[in-house]
């Protein structure tokens, strides 16, 4: 103490908007990138997306899932989503470069991300990089420049232990995203298109003020304050 926070950045000569989807537009496409655990609230995401939707509704959530521990999250996927479930698209541990995924991130009309807590939320960042508007919840590092003017912030319900009796986590509270909350904003991108899209277009603005020259700068200003 006391803490000096170093934001990171987005690389915006990758991450930009890019012309209207042509394909798939009947249908309302939302995508959650995330490492597989049950602190970025993938099963907040899949019961929330249950609730909100039917499965003959034109709506599909993409899941980019990065696994490698041990475990089977496609199991676990499976356990929730039966033959009652909405669509559901899964690219599992497929690494893409800086470019394609910023053609993944243009490819959707919502990025989703209920986390219980995150240090920055950078795939939130991304997206809102490429014009993409974001749910993503109103708690830690993700608050840094997603608000109701450029996105759709998540609510909590309240904070949570983690339950972890060891780790990085354990002993520590985060947030429990309401699920409620969460359907109705799910609801609200496909039946308001139109101000999803204003949304992005806002997102992508902002995101212009989160770039890799100020966190070197903030960097390199804490460094001189510090006589280095």
């Amino acid at each position: 103490r006391p803490i000096h926070v170093i934001p990171l950045g987005v690389d915006l000569t990758v991450f930009t908007p890019g012309s209207p989807r042509t394909e798939l537009i009947d249908r309302t496409i939302f995508l959650s990138v995330f490492e597989w655990s049950r602190r970025k609230g993938w099963d907040v995401l899949l019961t929330a997306y249950r609730a909100a939707f039917q499965p003959r509704d034109p709506v599909v959530l993409v899941l980019k899932i990065d696994h490698r521990a041990d475990g089977n999250p496609l199991r676990e996927l499976a356990a929730i989503l039966d033959e009652h479930a909405p669509p559901v698209a899964v690219l599992y541990n497929q690494t893409l470069t800086a470019a394609r995924m910023a053609e993944l991130y243009r490819s959707v009309d919502c990025f989703v991300l209920p986390s219980r807590g995150e240090g920055w939320g950078m795939p939130a960042l991304e997206a809102m990089a490429c014009g993409t508007p974001v749910i993503a919840t109103d708690w830690s590092g993700l608050t840094e420049f997603l608000d109701e003017t450029c996105g759709y912030p998540l609510p909590i319900r309240g904070l949570t232990p983690t339950g972890m009796a060891s780790g990085p986590y354990a002993g520590a509270q985060w947030a429990e995203p309401d699920s409620d909350a969460l359907v109705e904003l799910l609801r609200r991108v496909h039946q308001r298109r139109e101000e999803a899209r204003a949304l992005g277009a806002q997102a992508a603005r902002r995101a212009q003020n989160w770039t890799w020259t100020r966190s070197a700068q903030t960097i390199c200003d804490r460094l001189r304050a510090i006589g280095v």
